[in-house]
């Protein structure tokens, strides 16, 4: 669908946007004891994954100056690589709390992140690739 759209504007907007809605679906996939709800909820989160799973990069490169783009792609590499580390909290969390808690409560924290994402960088949710992205 993202690639459909070509060249849209607010590209930042649908990263913060659809990202958060992408987390608010996780919290509610969290809270379905639903067959059919939980499928829907499921098609939902991986339609709006492509949020960021696509635009996170776009939008670093768009960012980026040319000559630092292997520098922040080896920045983004980092920060996907410690996700086995993560992985491993949550699956202590999960023992301890529960799947549905665990879900739930990371599934929060990563829409509150996105708000608190877009308070302080308002001009992320206006960015569509014309100017650099500041305050």
């Amino acid at each position: 669908m993202i690639a459909w759209l070509g060249d849209f504007r607010f590209k930042g907007g649908l990263f913060v946007v659809g990202t958060a809605v992408w987390g608010a679906l996780w919290a509610l996939f969290a809270l379905s004891h639903n067959v059919m709800v939980s499928f829907v909820l499921m098609t939902g989160i991986g339609v709006m994954s492509a949020a960021f799973g696509v635009l996170q990069t776009t939008l670093l490169l768009m960012t980026t100056p040319e000559p630092l783009h292997g520098r922040a792609l080896g920045i983004q590499e980092l920060a996907i690589g410690i996700m086995p580390v993560a992985s491993l909290t949550l699956g202590a969390f999960a023992e301890h709390y529960g799947v549905n808690t665990t879900t739930f409560v990371s599934a929060l924290l990563l829409v509150t992140a996105l708000i608190a994402l877009a308070l302080w960088t308002p001009s992320l949710l206006r960015y569509s690739g014309n100017v650099e992205v500041r305050n």
